[in-house]
């Protein structure tokens, strides 16, 4: 498969899930994922989850938002949705630990922005 060949089954993944057809988005998407370097997929990780998350298959979402995590390791996306599924399934302490980690991301971006010398300041 090119490159293009590949991209389109990424799309196409995020078409499905559009239309309803949640299966087959997670059909598609694993296997675009089967086809790429993981550097970078933590979004599409999380774009299973949130699909996973809909059809209440949480072990599944958690998997997924888990490799996400790996993968980027201050996603705040993946820990957002990770602390409604702990919600969810009443399992306080890891929510109270994601909702700590939040806190930490955010607290270290805004700290980024604060500072500067940080390069997301130079223009």
């Amino acid at each position: 498969m090119n490159f293009q060949e590949i991209e389109k089954l990424k799309q196409s993944a995020f078409d499905a899930q559009k239309s309803g057809n949640l299966d087959e988005a997670i059909r598609l998407m694993n296997e675009y994922l089967s086809k790429v370097d993981s550097g970078f997929t933590h979004p599409c990780h999380l774009f299973l989850a949130e699909i996973f998350f809909e059809k209440k298959e949480f072990e599944n979402a958690l998997s997924s938002l888990n490799q996400s995590i790996t993968l980027s390791k201050n996603f705040l996306p993946a820990f957002e949705l990770r602390t409604q599924i702990y919600e969810f399934l009443g399992n306080k302490t890891l929510q109270i630990n994601d909702l700590k980690k939040i806190e930490e991301i955010k607290n270290l971006e805004k700290s980024k922005w604060d500072d500067p010398d940080h390069y997301y300041n130079y223009k």
